[in-house]
């Protein structure tokens, strides 16, 4: 997976950095960086990339606190797909997969998964 499109799937903070963002850019409340965050849904984890100490699945503004980031993950393609939100450009490839791969659910039109889609599907069989 690309940096970029990992990058947009998860939002990875440092505890330090996002502290640091939140003073510098919107004050010391998350309230006014959530009022700013993208309106699509994302997960947001906060802390270590490979565990992180909290994790939140961010809609509309409003965050929605994981037990882990397996399930914020969950939650986050279950929110596009139950409200039929289409994926950002930057990362569809990978919700994508988490689609058709992870959850088995094939589009309604026929031949429309992306060649990195199939590819990573073959090699996994």
């Amino acid at each position: 997976m690309k940096r970029e499109k990992m990058q947009q799937l998860v939002f990875f903070h440092a505890c330090s950095q996002l502290e640091e963002r939140i003073e510098n850019d919107v004050g010391t409340n998350m309230p006014k960086y959530l009022e700013e965050a993208p309106r699509c849904p994302f997960v947001l984890a906060i802390g270590n990339r490979y565990n992180p100490t909290q994790v939140f699945v961010i809609i509309e503004g409003q965050g929605l606190e994981q037990p882990n980031l397996t399930k914020a993950i969950d939650v986050c393609f279950k929110v596009f797909y139950i409200l039929d939100i289409n994926y950002p450009w930057q990362c569809s490839s990978s919700w994508e997969f988490i689609q058709k791969v992870l959850y088995g659910i094939e589009d309604k039109v026929k031949g429309k998964t992306t060649p990195a889609v199939v590819a990573m599907r073959a090699a996994l069989k």
